[in-house]
């Protein structure tokens, strides 16, 4: 751990992570892997391991966001500013897309507040933070009440190098935050209200109510998940003829339902947004922005080598956890609470995963991050399972690294995981951060234009939402290339989307040609420039 910090330390490269880091960050996955596999049964030996499992990941968020100036992500300016409104305003203003969801804002608003730190500093201090201790407190939870706990503490472990949980944890949005209240909520319906079942009904019923106030996505997966348990309980009942009170009822999920429902239809307005979607068939708008043949004739021509190892550790993890989705299943080494969240696993990857093949989708990546929450705990089992299969010792070792160290290295540094060091990914990793350079250059142009600015349409939010000024995407003129058009705008050009890949629309492209030289000879007089971002005007 001090050597993967030293190793950002003593980089020469300012805003990337060197190799050793994730090499050694790896490493550290792997031997708490097998410390896990003879950990003893003392709390503390537990408790350390917890203590450890939650260093790494906080390591592998945190670090992102601090080697960069500011936000991290598309979505966390605009967040930033509405956070920023409601501290300015005393009030949460209304007219906004998340007035009505105002949970994520008010808990980051307030640790602003307690602290004295500004947004970023309070988001991972309490959204990141958050996230990384429920998550792998609960995970273990679960996996303890389900089995063991041992199978717990390994599914914590491989829930938080997985490449869409880190994504989550740094590029922090009201979809993290609602993600945190699923597994407590699981938690008390499959555990405590067994034990105590009027204090965790109460408990759920708050959590529920929050989810609500937070995220849209989140909160029709938990209505999906509830349904899916009171199905999966009784399928487990006409399986195995077990007979017994359920966990979770209809009348739960229906309550819930009904409340999600009725907030979206009569407050929040939500409900027109979905009918929309149905009305269009779950048509992924972001295609009409830029024409999906344009994206898709670029990815194909990406080497195949790239894109498996890009999405290699995403589909080892959910490949490999079948082996404990079909162990949970069974009626020798199941129960009905492993076979219901079992079910619920698999539905919430079947939507990531089944709607694109109908060239059908309604964010895809939201719905991998929640199949990994669902299905961490059977692939912690599905790993302890295969190492069980080796008598000797020193050879279940051997295959506990052999398994982790790869599918942990894969999924860290895939660029789902990782903004800033595209060794393996140069013509698919993007940058979704700023460097000093490009906000200053923002910040300068900002004061001085007052018309409006073309830029890339990432580089749009922190131009838009930090600086409040009148920008417009030029991704068509980009595509072009002309940009004859663009008479009536001053036109910056980030030196990133020269050299590299970078977003576009619903999609990633890369250029091959330099914008700068096409601005020039369309008579395009260049009046900014820092080494990083080129500005024209004509």
């Amino acid at each position: 751990f001090s050597y993967s910090i030293l190793s950002i330390y003593l980089s020469p490269e300012l805003y990337t992570r060197p190799l050793g880091y994730f090499i050694s960050t790896t490493l550290m996955a792997a031997i708490v892997a097998v410390e896990i596999l003879f950990l003893s049964p003392r709390k503390s030996h537990t408790y350390f391991a917890l203590f450890k499992i939650v260093t790494i990941a906080l390591s592998l968020r945190w670090l992102q966001q601090l080697i960069f100036p500011g936000v991290v992500g598309v979505d966390p300016w605009a967040h930033e500013w509405f956070t920023l409104q409601i501290l300015d305003a005393g009030h949460i203003p209304e007219g906004w897309g998340y007035s009505n969801l105002p949970v994520f804002h008010l808990i980051t608003g307030a640790a602003m507040l307690i602290t004295d730190l500004n947004y970023k500093m309070a988001t991972m201090l309490s959204i990141g933070l958050l996230q990384v201790v429920c998550d792998t407190l609960f995970v273990f939870l679960l996996g303890r009440f389900m089995l063991s706990g041992k199978v717990g503490l390994l599914a914590g472990l491989l829930l938080m190098v997985a490449s869409s949980h880190i994504r989550f944890g740094f590029w922090t949005i009201p979809n993290t935050a609602a993600a945190i209240l699923i597994l407590p909520i699981i938690y008390l319906l499959f555990k405590l209200r067994r034990d105590k079942p009027i204090l965790a009904l109460c408990l759920c019923l708050l959590l529920m109510a929050v989810l609500i106030l937070t995220h849209t996505i989140v909160a029709m997966c938990m209505a999906i998940l509830l349904f899916v348990f009171c199905g999966g309980f009784e399928v487990y009942a006409k399986l195995y003829g077990e007979k017994s009170a359920t966990p979770t009822s209809l009348s739960i999920a229906i309550l819930f339902t009904g409340a999600m429902l009725g907030y979206w239809m009569y407050i929040s307005g939500h409900i027109w947004t979905l009918a929309h979607l149905v009305d269009v068939g779950f048509y992924d708008e972001l295609w009409e922005i830029v024409p999906l043949e344009v994206v898709a004739r670029y990815i194909l021509g990406v080497p195949l080598s790239e894109q498996l190892f890009n999405n290699l550790g995403m589909f080892l993890f959910f490949a490999l956890s079948f082996i404990g989705c079909f162990y949970f299943a069974s009626r020798k080494f199941g129960n009905r609470s492993s076979f219901a969240m079992v079910m619920g696993g698999v539905v919430i990857l079947a939507l990531a995963f089944f709607p694109p093949l109908f060239g059908r989708e309604i964010i895809i990546g939201r719905w991998i991050y929640l199949a990994n929450i669902m299905l961490a705990i059977p692939l912690g089992l599905a790993l302890f399972l295969l190492c069980g299969v080796l008598k000797n010792k020193l050879a279940r070792v051997g295959l506990m690294s052999f398994l982790v160290f790869p599918l942990s290295f894969l999924m860290i540094m895939s660029p789902a995981a990782n903004l800033d060091n595209h060794l393996f990914s140069p013509n698919t990793g993007v940058r979704f951060a700023f460097t000093e350079a490009e906000l200053q250059a923002a910040a300068t142009i900002s004061k001085v234009w007052d018309g409006k600015i073309g830029v890339d349409r990432y580089y749009q939010g922190p131009i838009h939402w930090q600086f409040n000024a009148k920008v417009t995407a030029i991704d068509d003129y980009l595509l072009a290339p002309d940009f004859r058009d663009s008479q009536d705008m001053l036109v910056m050009i980030r030196q990133e989307i020269v050299k590299s890949p970078f977003g576009l629309g619903g999609g990633i492209f890369k250029l091959d040609y330099d914008p700068r030289h096409v601005l020039a000879e369309q008579g395009f007089s260049r009046i900014y420039e820092n080494g990083s971002v080129s500005a024209f005007v004509k």
